[in-house]
């Protein structure tokens, strides 16, 4: 998919600003007329080579103790 340096401009802003990739999908179609799908929202993005923020709970590992171990939870 080609898109103008416009469109990759206010992609970038819109991931800068903290959005998902759901909302990155809704904001093409409302905002460009692009309909693409969830999938292919993602490999637009890394196409582009924008990563998505990382949501702080997911995939962070429990920080260890001074011993080693992980805290209890």
């Amino acid at each position: 998919m080609d898109l103008t340096e416009e469109q990759v401009s206010a992609l970038r802003g819109w991931i800068d600003a903290g959005a998902t990739l759901g909302e990155v999908q809704g904001r093409l179609k409302e905002e460009f007329e692009l309909s693409i799908t969830y999938l292919d929202t993602r490999f637009l993005l890394a196409d582009l080579g924008i990563e998505l923020a990382e949501d702080e709970d997911e995939g962070s590992p429990e920080p260890a103790s001074a011993d080693g171990s992980t805290p209890p939870q």
